[in-house]
């Protein structure tokens, strides 16, 4: 298993039954996603799924946060050092893991216990119950860093409809637990205490049903979203000037210095649409 600089298991593996629990592992960076959390994330779910005996897969996070996304300061020392000659390979694992667990046949819950940001948003997306703690919080950020992906912009207007999409991709506004749950972005919202209870709850109503039904259900109610996208168009905005700038100031936690600005018009000064 891949570990962390502390020597934690990057995944937490539980196996119970026919339900396998993966608990992201990284607290102490938010359970921000390396590149090779991406590609255990795939294997354990491809492997899940090719498990005859498994019906549910569980997926939550260490600490105080569920995933704030991938690991932007693995991205920009990866980039110093001069290993990002080949772009396409670089987004691969990423893209792949939410693509396998898309196409999964099995369940996917997700208890969400604190901050989903950016992939750790698009987990939640991919999964078919959303249990939140109290202190969940969803946020597409990537736009913040020069970057953007096509999963969020693809897949949260069929939960939140496209106007609550719209302004959660072009503001990155985080919004809270309540919120997410008026929406439809979430099932259940719990005080955090609750949370293993509440999922674990979901869990035993979902073991109910059989597995080809679950496994039918699950197929057609991914099939109208997309289940994968062309890298090469992913990686023009991974790989940009402004990436570079979001990527370092955020890391050096400055604000960016975007080659363009904008400043409000002076006829909307004083009120807007006064003739």
């Amino acid at each position: 298993m891949p570990r962390d600089a502390s020597g934690e298991e990057s995944i937490v593996v539980d196996r119970r039954g026919d339900v396998l629990a993966l608990r992201l592992n990284r607290p102490a960076r938010l359970n921000a996603f390396s590149r090779d959390m991406y590609v255990l994330l795939d294997e354990l779910v491809t492997e899940a799924a090719a498990d005859p005996t498994l019906r549910v897969i569980v997926i939550t996070g260490t600490g105080r946060g569920f995933s704030t996304g991938g690991d932007l300061k693995q991205h920009l020392e990866r980039r110093e050092r001069g290993e990002d000659h080949d772009p396409v390979g670089y987004i691969k694992p990423s893209n792949h893991a939410f693509e396998t667990l898309l196409a999964c046949d099995k369940v996917v819950v997700a208890a969400v216990n604190g901050p989903a940001y950016a992939a750790g948003l698009i987990v939640t997306l991919c999964a078919d119950i959303v249990i939140a703690s109290e202190r969940a919080t969803f946020c597409v950020p990537e736009g913040l860093t020069g970057r953007a992906e096509p999963w969020t912009a693809r897949l949260l207007p069929s939960r939140v409809g496209r106007t609550t999409a719209g302004w959660m991709t072009l503001t990155a506004e985080p919004i809270d637990a309540p919120t997410a749950l008026a929406a439809g972005l979430v099932n259940r919202v719990v005080a955090h205490d609750e949370l293993t209870a509440a999922t674990e709850q979901a869990v035993t109503a979902v073991l109910r049903s059989s597995p080809q039904a679950l496994s039918f259900y699950r197929r057609l109610l991914n099939e109208a979203g997309p289940t994968r996208f062309d890298l090469e168009s992913i990686h023009t905005t991974i790989f940009s000037a402004d990436t570079r700038e979001g990527t370092e100031a955020f890391v050096a936690r400055r604000p960016p210095a975007w080659t363009a600005s904008w400043s409000c018009p002076s006829a909307w000064r004083g009120g807007a649409g006064e003739n």
